[in-house]
């Protein structure tokens, strides 16, 4: 019996990586299953190819934790004392160095709370946006 060797199949190059699921081949699918994919491709939210202004803010977010010997000695000392996260964004607010504070207001030393969410806070100094856990003490 002669040896049948397989041959290596390559995907045809395109100039664009864009991908049109409309125009997708269901034709080889079972009839139940391309309608159940066609279904979920109609119902599917299309995804931008541009980030959103908030995963650019977000991701223009740095995480202290991982950060700290860049802000060592620059950040000021932070005590996050208590924190309380409410769906409805005007009951939120945040005990920092025994200065309570919601969304928007700063502390003395000048760092701004940007945002409130259930497991951290978001906070502003000098034009950086940083992340802290909640009830994290930051020495300085």
């Amino acid at each position: 019996m002669p040896e049948v060797k397989p041959e290596p199949v390559t995907a045809p190059q395109t100039q664009s990586p864009e991908w049109n699921l409309s125009q997708l081949d269901l034709s080889g699918l079972s009839p139940e299953l391309a309608s159940q994919v066609s279904s979920i491709l109609k119902e599917s939210p299309t995804i931008p190819e541009e980030l959103s202004e908030q995963e650019k803010q977000d991701q223009a977010i740095k995480d202290l934790e991982t950060h700290t010997d860049e802000y060592h000695g620059k950040l000021p000392p932070l005590n996050l004392q208590t924190h309380m996260y409410a769906s409805n964004p005007t009951h939120r607010w945040v005990k920092i160095n025994g200065q309570e504070l919601q969304e928007g207001s700063a502390t003395d030393s000048g760092v701004k709370l940007m945002q409130i969410a259930p497991r951290y806070v978001v906070i502003e100094y000098q034009g950086e946006k940083l992340k802290l856990p909640a009830l994290y003490d930051w020495a300085g």
